[in-house]
């Protein structure tokens, strides 16, 4: 059996399961992120997701397979109030704005307000959000520059992991926004059962610690659900 086949066996036998959720205002791009990681296409016709999308796609990260689960949510303001209803076990976020939607920017603090309120890791540390500027390809690379460094300090003071900046029509940086996204998640959820001697249980998946606010640390470990799932 070659290297990769015995990757996909491991795929196979136990998947773990991680969910991201995309949020953001209405056109900010992020049914066309989704679509361009996923399927790598881009459509330039703009459909408005109503409530939520989701999609899957296999990860390999270091030799093992993972099965993410991609989340796009719709972007009216109404949704951020019931947005927890998909966020709920989700392990990381994408937040998107549109480089020039002043709106959309300013609109990213309630929508990191509605993930740190409603799910954390259960370790009681916070998920991983990266902020996303989309649509680079509208913009001068002058103005990009001009605006580095106070984005970073945006970034900082308000707990971000992390912001990057994409173009759905070009491809640039969407599987490097993932790819960075996916091994921290990745890398923390390993760390953390290195920490506790819990075992990876493919069946029950306890590999996924995620915690919502409407559980106990005990049910989440007790569980039989598919915790990304939710």
């Amino acid at each position: 059996m070659n290297s990769e086949n015995k990757s996909e066996s491991r795929f196979l036998k136990g998947r773990t399961d991680i969910k991201i959720v995309v949020l953001g205002n209405s056109a900010t791009g992020k049914t066309s992120f989704c679509n361009c990681w996923v399927n790598n296409i881009f459509l330039e016709e703009y459909k408005s997701t109503i409530m939520s999308e989701f999609s899957y796609k296999m990860y390999n990260y270091k030799g093992i397979y993972y099965k993410i689960q991609i989340w796009d949510l719709a972007g009216q303001d109404k949704s951020i109030y019931t947005s927890k209803v998909f966020t709920k076990g989700s392990h990381g976020c994408l937040i998107l704005y549109d480089t020039q939607n002043k709106d959309s920017f300013e609109s990213t603090l309630k929508w990191k307000k509605a993930i740190d309120d409603n799910t954390k890791f259960i370790d009681e540390t916070p998920l991983p959000i990266v902020l996303v500027q989309n649509k680079i390809d509208l913009v001068e690379p002058e103005v990009l520059k001009k605006d580095e460094d106070e984005l970073k300090k945006f970034v900082n003071k308000n707990g971000f992991l992390t912001f990057t900046r994409t173009s759905c029509k070009t491809r640039k940086n969407i599987n490097e926004t993932m790819d960075y996204l996916l091994s921290n998640i990745i890398d923390r959820l390993e760390e953390y059962h290195q920490k506790t001697n819990i075992p990876m249980d493919d069946n029950k998946r306890t590999s996924i610690v995620a915690k919502n606010n409407n559980l106990s640390n005990e049910s989440l470990f007790n569980s039989q659900k598919e915790f990304c799932c939710v």
